[in-house]
């Protein structure tokens, strides 16, 4: 360092012989550089530990700058709008401790890929501190610290005495019910807390009080085993919130549906109300002589499963018949249901609503489905009985009256009547031709279910082509799948069928093979089916193509199984004659 930079006239000290020297002092200086380190401390309001363009900074907080040694360094504190910055700050080894404001705690660390939008409060030194920062490069602005305050969450546990799914100021609360509360983390729900109902603290006599107080994110509440008997009041009734119940079952028995709370925000309206439960009885029995009513001579079926099914289609609860064939669906609450049972193979259902006698007869009409009953409104406290269930060994047959049938020209009309039935699904039209050896299923015709009256039914084949006799039965199927069938009556035909090539087509209508059966009297040389649809578009050519075909029956199996359901034309050509036939293809 020169202390005296001018030139004067002295002694020649540098041995140049000019007279002109300054004066110097010669002295080595380290320079050290500081740097600054700062930045941010935020409310996280959805306590995600990232900063959100709507999230506020946090005036006043202090923040207290250690080396690596915890030797205190320095003290700042956060301005208006959150911001913190340390600028003097020599290169070293540091961490940072920022001071808790009131009720408020750290939110999640380390949160994201932008590490100027993340907090570092990871506690590496003790409460509220960062971890180990190196400073010696650059400035660094990238210390953050987002803080949460917890959410209250509680509510009002109650005994629903009047029934009318809303708390009122007489009905008292329930104490010692466990209450767990389940926060969602990375998309799955785990216990978080749990407290139990209790006296509401400043009250003289508020009971079924719970609260918790929680980080913000999404949760759910369960009121776990409330006392015996007791099932959750109908949710969600009424306009006030503080009065109405919260437990929809939404991941479970006693369970609310998921909500989210917000740093500092309250959500004290979470209300279950209870009342007593409902029930569904009472007996499975074997109705030995088909007659649909129960005799003091036929026994109960053990180890039938009755279900019983909300108006959302949820089994809500289910039991077992006894060694008597009895059985109760109990813990029921207000609403209604249908019940389903699970029968033993081997057997069916016998006729329902038979006689006057509620008590003695079977319930389960399918009004609902295979072996399901109808609705039952079920209130708190009632015990709805006598649903009962006769069974009887294999498939309960079709009362029949009378089978016939006959010629009238171009087609063969074919009737039944049936006295009664029940659990049908659908008849079958079978035909064989000639003989009793080959019937096939020509057609098929929906079953009313009617089990209170006579019905009839008819049937007419089109495609008749041969003047040998032509045999029938019908085929009887339930809606599980078993079947039966009618007496086989035959049909014969007066006079004699013209020498002309005819073309049968069945089943029609058809679900996924269609038979293309040709009785040919003469030789041909070549054969194609082209379709059309409704509207007369050509939707596909060559659905069947041919060489020659000798005089005889043909018979081809053609796969509609990529063809809509409704109704198309066939264009059948026989070498230079052309035949059109009409084919229903129904939806599977």
């Amino acid at each position: 360092i020169d202390s005296d930079p001018s030139t004067d006239y002295t002694v020649d000290e540098d041995g140049d012989m000019d007279g002109f020297d300054d004066d110097e002092d010669i002295e080595t200086i380290d320079v050290i550089i500081r740097y600054e380190l700062g930045d941010y401390v935020w409310e996280d309001y959805d306590g995600d530990g990232i900063q959100d363009f709507n999230e506020q900074g946090i005036s006043g907080v202090f923040v207290e700058l250690y080396n690596a040694q915890g030797f205190f360094i320095e003290r700042v504190q956060t301005d208006n709008n959150g911001y913190y910055l340390f600028d003097d700050v020599y290169p070293g080894n540091y961490y940072i401790r920022f001071l808790m404001p009131e009720g408020y705690s750290p939110t999640l660390f380390d949160r994201g890929e932008n590490d100027n939008l993340d907090s570092d409060i990871v506690g590496d030194f003790g409460e509220g501190t960062t971890g180990l920062i190196t400073v010696g490069f650059a400035d660094d602005y990238s210390y953050d610290a987002g803080l949460i305050q917890c959410a209250p969450v509680g509510g009002l546990v109650w005994f629903d005495y009047n029934k009318n799914d809303r708390w009122d100021p007489t009905e008292n609360g329930i104490n010692q019910l466990r209450v767990e509360i389940f926060r969602q983390i990375n998309g799955e729900f785990y216990l978080w807390d749990v407290t139990y109902t209790t006296h509401k603290p400043g009250t003289p006599s508020d009971d079924g009080y719970y609260k918790f107080c929680v980080n913000p994110g999404t949760y759910y509440l369960k009121f776990v085993d409330p006392p015996s008997t007791l099932v959750s009041v109908v949710p969600n009734i009424g306009f006030d919130d503080n009065k109405d119940s919260d437990v929809t079952n939404t991941y479970g028995t006693g369970t609310t549906p998921s909500f989210t709370v917000y740093s500092g925000q309250e959500n004290c309206t979470l209300g279950a109300g209870f009342y007593v439960m409902g029930s569904i009885g009472d007996y499975v029995w074997s109705d030995d002589d088909e007659d649909g009513r129960r005799d003091v001579n036929e026994e109960g079926v053990q180890g039938v499963e009755v279900q019983a099914i909300d108006n959302e289609g949820n089994v809500v609860a289910q039991s077992v018949t006894d060694e008597n064939g009895e059985y109760m669906i109990d813990y029921l609450g207000k609403n209604t249901y249908f019940l389903h049972f699970d029968i033993p193979d081997g057997y069916a259902m016998t006729l329902p609503n038979q006689g006057e006698d509620e008590a003695m007869d079977s319930d389960v009409d399918n009004s609902n489905g295979l072996h399901t009953t109808k609705f039952y409104i079920v209130q708190p406290g009632e015990h709805i009985g006598h649903v009962d269930a006769g069974l009887v060994s294999g498939a309960l047959p079709v009362v029949w009256r009378d089978v016939w049938g006959e010629n009238r020209g171009d087609y063969n009309y074919i009737e039944w009547q049936v006295e009664s039935e029940f659990n049908l699904q659908q008849y079958e039209v079978e035909r064989s031709v000639g003989s009793i050896e080959d019937f096939k299923s020509i057609g098929r015709v929906e079953a009313q279910n009617d089990y209170t009256r006579s019905l009839t039914y008819s049937f007419e084949d089109e495609n008749i082509f041969s003047s040998e006799v032509h045999y029938y039965r019908i085929k009887q199927v339930d809606l599980d799948g078993r079947f039966s069938y009618s007496k086989i009556i035959a049909i014969s035909f007066e006079g004699s069928f013209d020498e002309e090539n005819k073309i049968a087509l069945y089943p029609n209508p058809v679900y996924d093979q269609l038979t293309v059966e040709f009785s040919l009297f003469n030789e041909i040389e070549a054969s194609e089916i082209d379709v059309y649809d409704e509207l007369g578009r050509l939707v596909k050519q060559g659905l069947l193509r041919t060489a020659a075909m000798d005089k005889g029956v043909h018979k081809f199996r053609l796969d509609v199984n990529d063809m809509q359901h409704g109704i198309y034309t066939l264009k059948i050509k026989l070498d230079n004659s052309i035949y059109v036939r009409k084919v229903i293809i129904l939806a599977q």
